[in-house]
């Protein structure tokens, strides 16, 4: 274990290193630029020049190679670099657990504005049982909005459908949590409601109503590419409508049929729900966060999900 104790000389040198340098290196060498660099640590092209000039001072070698259309990290830059980052990621890690032990936590979850899931309830209430005294902080969203609070993490935890309306990188885990097939939902007076199943056939001069593409693009062309297998070209009625409860009214109304999964939604006695021959795809939710949230309320949450989902079938009995 020698190699973890500091010599003498690295004791002394290391007095005169300032956090502020360290920070200052590592964004220059994350932007491998000046101008950029200070224009991202706010401060003056000339004053970050003179506090890494200081640094190598006092460091006693030097971390760049200086060219005259930019430069390189030397050898012992680069190492530095690599050093400093990793010193600087355990002290702000270690700032962020103090202030959650200092600050009461709280749990914010997303939760999806465009149709209301009753198992995500029964997970919220499930947790309650658990942790009596915490008490979540629910934010309903549209999915892309929620999407962009989940990578600014201002939200610890969201429910999103598959396909979510981002590419998420991966820091951001997943754990699919629900899954059901899509019925259509149309009204008691359209000719094709006395049917049990709807086939091809019935399908094929229906109008249909989903969410606005621009809303949720990855989302429209889920639904669209499963009507296709039950009209050859389905014609899709124009509206602004972006929640179920309003595309079931325009459905009671007799404009056309939506896709709606059993269970999610209280259906009046002026509509019927139906399933089709090809049947329809599937919609999934699940829920994604952030590997380095270190909430630990939702460590908590995360762990009541694996248990509650873990064995038991995603998709619900029809």
């Amino acid at each position: 274990m020698e190699d973890d104790i500091l010599s003498r000389e690295a004791r002394k040198r290391l007095r005169g290193v300032t956090l502020r340098q360290l920070m200052y290196l590592v964004e220059l060498a994350r932007t491998e630029n000046f101008r950029k660099a200070a224009e991202a640590l706010s401060v003056t092209q000339p004053t970050l020049s003179q506090q890494i000039k200081q640094l190598e001072e006092t460091l006693g070698f030097a971390l760049l190679q200086r060219e005259k259309r930019g430069f390189a990290l030397t050898e012992a830059g680069a190492l530095m670099v690599a050093r400093a980052t990793r010193a600087l990621d355990v002290l702000g890690s270690g700032i962020d657990r103090l202030l959650l032990d200092l600050e009461e936590p709280v749990l914010r979850i997303g939760l999806p504005a465009y149709l209301s899931y009753p198992f995500i309830t029964d997970f919220v209430l499930q947790f309650r049982k658990r942790h009596p005294s915490v008490f979540p902080h629910f934010v309903e969203l549209p999915a892309a909005v929620m999407a962009e609070q989940l990578m600014a993490e201002k939200i610890d935890l969201a429910f999103l459908s598959n396909p979510t309306p981002t590419r998420f990188p991966p820091t951001i885990r997943e754990k699919p949590v629900w899954r059901s097939r899509y019925n259509l939902c149309l009204s008691k007076n359209h000719p094709a409601a006395s049917k049990g199943v709807l086939t091809h056939q019935d399908c094929q001069d229906m109008d249909f109503i989903l969410l606005p593409r621009e809303v949720h693009a990855p989302h429209y062309e889920h639904q669209l590419g499963s009507l296709k297998s039950l009209a050859d070209a389905p014609s899709i009625l124009q509206t602004d409508v972006v929640n179920a409860q309003a595309q079931i009214e325009l459905a009671k109304a007799g404009l056309g049929a939506c896709l709606i999964c059993q269970g999610t939604v209280q259906l009046a006695d002026d509509v019927v729900l139906r399933p089709t021959d090809p049947p329809l795809a599937y919609s999934e939710i699940s829920a994604f966060w952030h590997s380095r949230n270190i909430n630990p309320l939702l460590n908590r949450f995360v762990t009541m999900l694996d248990d509650l989902v873990q064995g038991q079938p995603l998709e619900p009995e029809q």
